[in-house]
């Protein structure tokens, strides 16, 4: 099975996660936002193309890698979806105040089918 790619954007200290479009690349205006929680089927490969608006992020994957996303760069990040359940994007926005945003960050909704192999039929 091919990975799922998304990119995740961080902007004003909270994460949002994009759909890549049809033609399968970024910041070419057919993505299709998520929000700040991403949903996947649990055992997925999954590609992020991390990227920032603002400021320099962090991001925590639950196989306790490390990613960064920096403004008008791009960096990719590839894990296994884990078991069925939700789990908190740990991130830092690197200005030493994390525990102010800790509310403002990202979830991974992990799910036990992928019904019909859409992404809208996980939302």
């Amino acid at each position: 099975m091919s990975p799922l790619l998304f990119e995740a954007r961080g902007r004003d200290f909270k994460w949002q996660f994009l759909s890549l479009g049809p033609d399968g690349e970024i910041g070419t205006g057919d993505e299709q936002s998520l929000g700040n929680e991403l949903v996947v089927p649990s055992n997925a490969s999954v590609t992020l193309f991390l990227t920032s608006e603002d400021y320099v992020y962090t991001l925590d994957v639950p196989d306790g890698r490390i990613a960064v996303a920096v403004p008008e760069m791009v960096h990719t990040i590839q894990f296994v979806s884990p078991a069925e359940g939700t789990y908190e994007f740990h991130t830092d926005p690197l200005c030493g105040l994390r525990y102010f945003h800790d509310d403002l960050l990202g979830t991974l909704r992990v799910t036990s089918s992928f019904a019909g192999g859409s992404l809208a039929n996980l939302r």
